[in-house]
C-alpha cells in the first residue's frame, strides 16, 4: 500500500478513539493539546503538566503515554534553538517510542505517535518510520470497515 495523506488527515481529525478503539483523554488535555497545537506556548505547558500528572498515577495509559511524547514535541517546537530545544524533542520522541512499545496494537496510541513523527524536520529521519506505520494503520482501518485495496 502506498501512503494516503489524504485518507490519514479524514482519520487524524477524527477526536483521538473515536474512530478507533479507545475512550478519548482527558476532555481538558484534550483542550490544551489542541490549543498547543494551534501554538500556545501555555497551553502546551499546562498539557505537560497535567499528562505527566496523569502518567504518573497511570503508568500504563499508554494514550496519555504518547500524547505526553507528542506535547514534548511541541514544546521543543516552542523553545529557542539550543539544548533544551534539543532535550524536548528526544524526551518526547523517546516517550512516543516508549507508548508505542508497550502497545503495539493500539491504533491510537500508533496513531499519533505517526501523525506527530510525520510532522517533525525531515532531518531528524523518522519520516520513512511514520509513513510505514501509517500504512499498517491505513490497512487496519479499511479492514475495520470492510474496505479492501484496489490496485
Amino acid at each position: 500500500m502506498t501512503w494516503q495523506p489524504v485518507a490519514l488527515l479524514g482519520a487524524a481529525l477524527v477526536a483521538p478513539g473515536a474512530l478507533l478503539h479507545a475512550a478519548p483523554v482527558d476532555p481538558v488535555i484534550a483542550d490544551l493539546y489542541a490549543r498547543g497545537l494551534r501554538g500556545d506556548e501555555q497551553a502546551v505547558i499546562d498539557c505537560i503538566s497535567a499528562l505527566e500528572a496523569k502518567v504518573a498515577i497511570q503508568p500504563n495509559d499508554h494514550l496519555a503515554r504518547v500524547y505526553l511524547g507528542s506535547a514534548w514535541t511541541l514544546r521543543s517546537r516552542d523553545l529557542p534553538i539550543g539544548p533544551g530545544k534539543l532535550s524536548a524533542l528526544r524526551n518526547g520522541i523517546a516517550l512516543m517510542d516508549e507508548a508505542a512499545a508497550a502497545a503495539p496494537n493500539d491504533a491510537d496510541v500508533l496513531l499519533l505517535r505517526a501523525v506527530t513523527t510525520e510532522a517533525l524536520p525531515g532531518f531528524l529521519g523518522r519520516r520513512k518510520i511514520a509513513h510505514a506505520q501509517l500504512d499498517e494503520l491505513l490497512a487496519l482501518l479499511g479492514k475495520r470497515f470492510g474496505e479492501t485495496e484496489t490496485g
